[in-house]
């Protein structure tokens, strides 16, 4: 009698932690496809340059599900940019519209309205911040 009360009571705490480990599983999956997912829509949109108001840039999609960005005369200066969720940062490829010199960045959304990131060549470093469009600009 004292072994099928032992065998019923560890057949009933297996079936309880398979359960938990689902229910965590499930949580955190849900957990990374809304962060993943609302965390991307962020940073599309139209941004322009809050030191250099004519340095204008459009953050879209392509179709490898990677962010780009295109300045108004149509080139990309922004490619392959995707979410890190460890860093919270988007991290890709700014590309130089005058050279076409490529650099490696990690973009920073400070707010919805706002980012930054910082290219460094040698020795110097220049931080770069970017404002949300208004309609009228």
């Amino acid at each position: 009698m004292d072994a099928i009360k032992t065998i019923s009571i560890n057949l009933w705490q297996r079936s309880i932690a398979g359960l938990h480990k689902k229910k965590v599983f499930l949580t955190g999956c849900l957990y990374f496809f809304t962060t993943f997912s609302f965390a991307q829509t962020n940073l599309y949109g139209k941004w322009v340059d809050a030191d250099h108001k004519e340095k204008r840039v459009e953050m879209y999609a392509g179709s490898n599900q990677k962010i780009y960005g295109k300045s108004d005369k149509g080139v990309i200066v922004f490619k392959d940019f995707i979410y890190d969720a460890k860093t919270e940062t988007y991290k890709g490829i700014l590309i130089n519209p005058d050279d076409g010199q490529e650099f490696a960045i990690a973009i920073k959304q400070s707010s919805s309205n706002n980012f930054t990131f910082a290219v460094k060549k040698f020795i110097f470093r220049k931080t770069f911040v970017f404002e949300r469009r208004s309609v009228n600009q």
